[in-house]
């Protein structure tokens, strides 16, 4: 998917998690970064997925898991 922050690949997803990476972005800190949220059903958008269970880079997402 397109975003604001980059290009995002939704990986796949398990009945609790989602798991989506980074293909390009703004910040080269990102680019192939792993992220784990928690499943959100009311979801349409990466925006909606607030909570963080992991990353490759934490420093990268800290703003995601507040």
């Amino acid at each position: 998917m397109s975003h604001s922050t980059g290009k995002i690949e939704i990986v796949g997803m398990t009945d609790e998690h989602i798991f989506f990476r980074y293909h390009q972005s703004s910040d080269p800190e990102q680019i192939g970064c792993f992220m784990i949220f928690k499943r959100n059903p009311e979801a349409y958008w990466f925006d909606d997925y607030r909570e963080l269970v992991t990353t490759s880079t934490p420093e990268a997402f800290a703003k995601y898991s507040a």
